[in-house]
């Protein structure tokens, strides 16, 4: 079966009909859901809350980590209607978002954010063609995105830090030097 509409045009029965029998159809999108649920428009605040409640509780291991994927969609999912009043507001959503994210990356064993909202151009101009477009984490055109908060611990694995081979290198000179004088 398949759904063939978007999200957020389907009435309130017809969605929880589709998360209670999701396995059934073919073009079942979960991030597509929770965006559906914010954007619709015939939605009650009340058929809403208890279709995000639903969907939250059906697919609970994949809303813990649409944190990293899309915090946006998380945080409008989590606190609906929330709206920001100050800069402080938007720093403290910011820091919760943060912690979560560590805590996820820490407990899968990632190391890395480079999928979902972080592995895209964003250049922050309105007429950038390359909006939106998933660029490699060492691509010219990354533009700054950085892919680790600025406390995040160094991680050699996944990714290398501004520097990092230059250090290296020297190091390198400064071992090959030592041991030239050993001998």
């Amino acid at each position: 079966m398949t759904i063939n509409q978007p999200f957020n045009e389907l009435s309130a029965a017809r969605i929880r009909e589709i998360i209670l029998n999701y396995k059934q159809y073919k073009d079942f999108n979960r991030l597509g859901l929770f965006r559906g649920l914010i954007e619709s428009e015939h939605l009650s605040p009340e058929e809403r809350t208890s279709l995000q409640k639903l969907a939250r509780k059906t697919f609970d291991r994949y809303f813990d980590f649409l944190v990293i994927k899309d915090p946006d969609t998380w945080w409008n999912t989590r606190y609906p209607g929330w709206v920001e009043d100050s800069f402080s507001d938007r720093l403290d959503r910011w820091r919760e978002i943060e912690q979560r994210q560590r805590v996820i990356i820490e407990r899968k064993g990632l190391g890395h954010r480079n999928f979902g909202a972080y592995s895209k151009h964003d250049c922050g101009r309105a007429d950038c063609p390359l909006n939106g477009v998933m660029i490699k984490k060492n691509d010219p055109r990354r533009n700054n995105c950085r892919m680790y908060f600025s406390n995040d611990p160094k991680n050699r694995k996944y990714g290398r830090w501004p520097g990092d081979d230059y250090k290296r290198r020297g190091k390198k000179q400064e071992w090959d030097r030592k041991a030239w004088e050993e001998e």
